[in-house]
């Protein structure tokens, strides 16, 4: 009677897993929730417009979970304006550490004589003339007059008004005002044509709009 039992227990054991789903398939459930759209949303950084980019990130996680798929890019400028920037960067920090230090005047009395030497040929006995001159005559001698004077006695405000005209050209240059949207390679909206960024209303009826129509295909 023992055997009997167990084998009847063994019998009803592999009745019920025949019954149980194949593992495979719920692999195949598993897979199916993964996004199958994306959404490529390119903004420029130096306006400020990531904030706006993670808050409709989250948004839009919450609105559609598992499948939209959002990436976000940075909308770079042309290499021009960015070649620009990059000089006005150097020529910043070069004025802010030469008029830190108090050396404003003898930098450019040191730029003029090699400008002087290398475009008129000038030598020792010229430089020799020019020292033998008096200073009214010799404009390397005479005092700093006007901005200059201002930047020798004022030389933090100058190094902060420099430092902070040059940034906000800088910004300037490489700021682009892009915030543009890719939905499955497709343009749903351009900040740089519509002058505005989308309403979340909006945005949420334009992606229901497109996966509708690719339902509907």
């Amino acid at each position: 009677m023992g055997a009997a039992s167990l084998a009847v227990l063994v019998i009803v054991c592999c009745v019920v897993a025949a019954q149980l789903p194949e593992e495979p398939q719920q692999e195949l459930l598993h897979l199916d929730k993964a996004p199958r759209h994306e959404l490529r949303v390119l903004y420029c950084r130096s306006c400020g417009y990531r904030q706006a980019f993670e808050q409709y990130e989250k948004m839009l996680h919450d609105k559609y979970p598992g499948v939209l798929k959002i990436v976000g890019e940075v909308h770079d400028s042309s290499m021009i304006s960015l070649l620009i920037a990059r000089l006005l960067g150097l020529i910043k920090m070069m004025l802010v550490v030469v008029i830190g230090s108090g050396k404003w005047d003898a930098m450019m009395g040191w730029f003029r004589r090699r400008l002087r030497q290398h475009f008129e040929g000038t030598g020792a006995a010229q430089r020799r003339r020019l020292s033998d001159q008096p200073a009214e005559a010799n404009p390397e001698l005479q005092p700093a007059t006007g901005w200059r004077r201002w930047c020798n006695s004022n030389r933090w405000t100058a190094c902060v008004a420099i430092y902070a005209g040059c940034a906000a050209i800088e910004t300037a240059c490489v700021a682009t005002g892009a915030f543009e949207m890719f939905l499955d390679e497709m343009p749903v909206w351009s900040k740089l044509e519509s002058g505005r960024a989308p309403q979340p209303a909006e945005l949420i009826a334009i992606i229901d709009s497109h996966l509708a129509m690719i339902r509907a295909r």
